[in-house]
């Protein structure tokens, strides 16, 4: 039990180290919801070290506390939404055993930015919002392969490793 929270706290911290990083860079696109989500990274190298428990533990414990950190209800809300919907698709993905660690954050990546989606178009009851999903598609396509690729990198090193 010591070891399981041990490792679901140290992913959590990796995941919101990310985060806090990402906040940090001058990455600016100029439009809005584009965001690297290098965080994702734990999520999809947890996939292949844990159980599907823990990894929902450490996606609900990081959207948790990035949520105490930004103070917005309103965030924590578009943050859960993404973040649920993203976990599960990449869970169903990396289940099927048919795609690799950058095909599983693809789908990560674009069902994130499209569940956000929705949840504005809803929340602010209008479908306007949904001409932006070109963009927010081709956005999470191009962040979710560049953090599947090094999620790859991550899987096969730690598993050729002699521990």
């Amino acid at each position: 039990m010591t070891k399981k929270v041990s490792v679901i706290g140290l992913f959590t911290a990796m995941a919101l180290l990310l985060s806090c990083i990402e906040n940090l860079l001058p990455f600016r696109t100029g439009i809005p919801g584009i965001k690297l989500g290098i965080a994702n990274l734990i999520i999809v190298i947890a996939f292949y070290f844990l159980p599907f428990g823990e990894v929902l533990s450490i996606s609900l414990l990081r959207v948790f506390f990035l949520s105490i950190f930004s103070g917005s209800p309103f965030t924590a809300v578009f943050s859960l939404t993404g973040a649920t919907a993203s976990f599960l698709a990449m869970y169903i993905s990396y289940r099927r055993n048919s795609f690799s660690p950058a095909g599983i954050s693809i789908i990560g990546g674009v069902t994130h930015n499209l569940a956000q989606l929705l949840i504005s178009a809803l929340l602010l009851n209008t479908p306007a919002f949904l001409w932006y999903s070109p963009v927010l598609l081709l956005s999470g396509t191009v962040t979710g392969l560049i953090n599947g690729l090094i999620a790859t990198k991550i899987i096969h090193t730690v598993k050729g490793m002699k521990w």
